[in-house]
């Protein structure tokens, strides 16, 4: 098997979607986690006896467990990714993450299995109608910024050196885009100098509040999948879209209103979000081969159908990352959104 196929078999164990990183980033990533799974497999191997040695070349002792054993070698590489992108090295020491939010369906802290679940379609619906009797915040924005405030925690993986580090990193983000496509993102973290930093691209299509449901589904699932079910790669589209735009209120009951047809996607009850707030809570369960699941859920206000936060945690953990189980992998609570003058304007 050629070098770049098996950087290709690495990079398809990846948790990190491409969405969230670039293909220079994803290919580095491979590469690191590549020549840890080689020194995994070298290191499992058992010592060849003197009469397999005699009728076996290298090549295909490789090629047995690269191909022959393709479901152990995604494992290890999957492994590997975690291992190469993390200096974790004592089972002592776990990663310390946000505790999970207490859910009216998840008696006892114990997420239920999606089954056991009522299905959100009803809870959905009533969100749906609970936006479309808001006052539209898109009157009045013809030329005007897109303010957003949110705070963001996510699971941080760092390399330098050859060596990484995994932590919980927490941001406070403000984001302005203008019509024009200008940018400017203000991030502070605990401990660190402010940032300010500028960039400029078209605004995407399916922020046309006259979008309907299907169309806005069909906006939002274009490209190759990334892992898990539709309606789970939906509520992470609209996670990101509500870091960065200011969501209409049509628009936002078209949102429940694709999800409500979303069969997998189910209702966790009422909770209490980061910021003190209660919401109506739906999720969906995505499966990465077996090897690690996460639960996604938004928080939805019932009375107006606004977005209020969402976090990711796992239900079954990549077994090399140091993490408990059940732990949060990352979740957005979103504070402010509304339309001001330009990317000058003051918080």
């Amino acid at each position: 098997m050629k070098a770049n196929e098996d950087l290709d078999l690495v990079a398809s164990c990846d948790p990190l979607t491409a969405d969230e990183l670039d293909a220079p980033a994803r290919r580095e990533r491979a590469v690191r986690a590549h020549d840890l799974l080689n020194g995994i497999l070298a290191a499992q191997r058992p010592p060849a006896q003197p009469d397999a040695a005699a009728n076996s070349s290298p090549s295909m002792s490789r090629r047995r467990v690269l191909v022959a054993g393709a479901g152990a070698t995604a494992a290890a590489a999957a492994a590997a990714l975690v291992l190469a992108n993390s200096n974790q090295t004592s089972r002592d020491k776990y990663i310390a993450t946000p505790r999970l939010l207490n859910y009216q369906l998840a008696a006892g802290g114990t997420p239920p299995p999606p089954d056991a679940l009522p299905p959100a379609e009803p809870v959905l619906l009533k969100l749906a109608e609970a936006a479309e009797h808001q006052g539209d915040i898109a009157e009045g924005a013809a030329g005007k910024t897109a303010y957003t405030k949110n705070r963001d925690w996510y699971l941080n993986v760092s390399v330098q050196d050859r060596k990484g580090s995994a932590e919980v990193a927490e941001e406070a983000n403000q984001r302005f885009w203008a019509p024009d496509g200008t940018r400017r993102t203000i991030t502070q973290r605990p401990g660190r100098a402010l940032t300010d930093t500028r960039s400029k691209g078209p605004r995407p299509r399916w922020l046309d509040p006259g979008l309907s449901a299907r169309q806005l589904e069909h906006l939002l699932l274009a490209g190759p999948a990334q892992g898990g079910t539709a309606g789970y790669r939906l509520m992470g589209a609209i996670t990101r879209l509500h870091q960065d735009e200011v969501i209409s209120s049509r628009s936002a009951a078209a949102m429940w209103h694709m999800l409500a047809s979303q069969p997998t996607i189910r209702s966790l009850g009422r909770v209490r979000d980061r910021a003190g707030r209660t919401g109506q809570a739906v999720t969906a369960d995505a499966d990465f081969g077996g090897k690690w699941s996460q639960r996604r859920v938004l928080i939805i206000d019932p009375a107006t159908g606004r977005l209020l936060a969402s976090e990711d945690f796992y239900l079954k953990k990549p077994r090399l990352l140091m993490v408990h189980q059940n732990a949060v992998s990352e979740y957005h609570i979103y504070l402010d959104r509304r339309w001001v003058t330009d990317v000058e304007s003051a918080p």
